[in-house]
């Protein structure tokens, strides 16, 4: 509920979408990558993440960019 309430969710193919995976220095799936407004990366989570360990980042992250924390 986080994701689709408090970000804008996007996929790419990484075979398509090759020189957007190269800015951001994205090769290989899955991969998390949290962006501000402009583009400029707020935190990278590459790999498989547990839920656990995943729903504390994301709140975190939503709170710094809401200026909660």
């Amino acid at each position: 509920k986080i994701l689709t309430n408090d970000y804008v969710l996007v996929a790419i193919d990484l075979d398509e979408d090759r020189a957007i995976a190269n800015k951001y220095g994205v090769s290989y799936p899955p991969y998390e990558l949290f962006l501000d407004k402009k583009g400029n990366i707020i935190k990278r989570i590459p790999g498989f993440v547990e839920a656990s360990s995943f729903l504390p980042a994301i709140i975190e992250i939503r709170d710094r960019v809401k200026g909660y924390k």
